[in-house]
């Protein structure tokens, strides 16, 4: 492209993403594009703009994860490392941003962070796949927003980084909204302090409603004695009664002293996990830790922790815990749960103990490896009423989601066929490549 032509259509593209966002107009009720055609976006390339500046109420469209992708680098002229030399994409007081359908990365780069934004607003992403960048001062996203605009991901992918501090994800302030088909995984932080706590590799502050539907959380270590993996935490602007749900996720092969995930906040949540998989996790505390009135119905736990479930125990003697656990597997049963002083756990008999027997294989970091093989006892044992739950229709890797006339235990149904809702054509086949098309229901599958 050339940044003399007028951008309007394939035959005349403009040449810098930060040129066609610059000249193109915001409008809340008919969003405009910026279109990507496939191909390499980076400084030596084709003269990038690095930080590229986002554009309220526009979106930023790829031709695909496979076929799109941008690699940022710091400006030749500015120190590595210095504020925004190393950030791909950049936002402030923007209200609603959108990027879909392209892969991200950089280099030459020790401190890259992806998206870089503060203050108020929303970051929807779709078909996105952000990998093998080096976060120091800002994790690879690192975002202040609120819950005035819902935020919303689907087919996000962040994987392969190493990091001396931060992490993947750094969301802070409050968000509100909802995670699909989404992965976090193959990431390790080396920081490690005898004073302080390393931040977590995925770290969300929610406020309001926020859920997380056939989304996996896996291979992530922590090497700080004192923090955990993965954070989901509540604000309270104004104070209210969060709700944070998981469905169909998987939790496995991730590694903390400290503990693997916490989900918390005051105000007495709502804090539900329904058909999830907690394996093949170590620590030295906790696989799970949270507080509220928890639901937890047909999931699975089976780590190596001390404990697979902790009360977390609130300070103010008005927030009391109520467990309601049913239709799970509980490796070690009720001594698998750290309890705490005046709260209950409503531990039904349907409830059962020992190994889930996992289908296994010869990858453990394959997500397959934790479906079920034919003799697990977690076949047709959960809840005969999941009217309830809301399930998406597919489980983790896209089968049908209710399978034999009653439902299993943890993220993935076994001997089930794959789903094909009304928008799709044919029956979907899990693609060797990562897909670009949406829905899909097989994100956690694809490299």
């Amino acid at each position: 492209g050339d940044d003399a032509n007028d951008g309007l259509s394939p035959s005349s593209p403009l040449k810098t993403i930060h040129e066609a966002i610059y000249r193109i107009a915001p409008d809340s009720l008919n969003q405009n594009t910026v279109h990507l055609l496939p191909g390499t976006y980076s400084r030596t390339n084709n003269n990038q703009v690095f930080p590229i500046a986002l554009k309220s109420w526009t979106i930023v469209q790829g031709s695909g994860m496979d076929s799109t992708e941008v690699v940022g680098s710091p400006h030749p002229l500015i120190p590595a490392g210095y504020g925004s030399a190393d950030t791909v994409f950049m936002t402030y007081m923007e209200p609603v941003i959108s990027l879909k359908g392209f892969s991200i990365t950089t280099q030459n780069s020790e401190n890259s962070c992806v998206i870089h934004g503060s203050k108020k607003g929303s970051l929807n992403l779709g078909n996105i796949r952000i990998h093998d960048v080096t976060p120091n001062y800002f994790s690879a996203i690192w975002m202040y927003l609120d819950n005035e605009h819902d935020s919303v991901w689907n087919n996000v992918v962040i994987e392969n980084i190493n990091t001396p501090d931060m992490g993947l994800v750094d969301i802070n302030r409050g968000l509100s909204g909802s995670f699909t088909d989404c992965n976090f995984r193959n990431a390790t932080s080396t920081f490690s302090s005898a004073s302080v706590w390393a931040y977590p590799l995925v770290s969300i502050r929610g406020d309001g409603n926020l859920s997380f539907k056939n989304c996996e959380f896996s291979n992530l270590t922590i090497s700080d004695d004192n923090s955990h993996a993965i954070q989901i935490v509540g604000v309270q602007f104004p104070q209210q009664r969060n709700n944070f749900s998981f469905k169909n996720c998987l939790f496995s092969n991730n590694t903390s002293q400290g503990g693997i995930v916490l989900v918390s906040s005051k105000n007495n949540p709502d804090i539900s996990f329904f058909n999830c998989t907690f394996a093949g996790n170590e620590s030295d505390s906790f696989t799970l830790t949270t507080n509220g009135i928890v639901s937890i119905t047909n999931s699975i736990f089976y780590n190596e922790s001390p404990y697979q479930i902790k009360v977390n125990p609130m300070s103010d003697t008005e927030e009391l815990n109520t467990f309601n656990i049913k239709h799970s597997l509980i490796s070690n049963g009720v001594s698998g749960i750290q309890q705490a002083a005046g709260n209950t756990i409503n531990y039904s008999e349907t409830n059962i103990t020992g190994n889930p027997l996992f289908l296994g294989g010869d990858d453990i970091h394959d997500p397959l490896y934790y479906s079920l093989s034919a003799l697990s006892p977690c076949i047709n044992t959960g809840t005969p009423d999941t009217l309830g739950l809301f399930l998406p229709p597919y489980d983790l890797a896209g089968n049908q989601r209710v399978w034999d006339g009653r439902i299993d235990m943890g993220c993935l149904e076994f001997g089930s066929e794959p789903y094909v809702g009304n928008e799709d054509p044919s029956t979907p086949v899990i693609p060797a490549a990562s897909i670009s098309a949406y829905p899909n229901p097989f994100a956690a599958f694809t490299n």
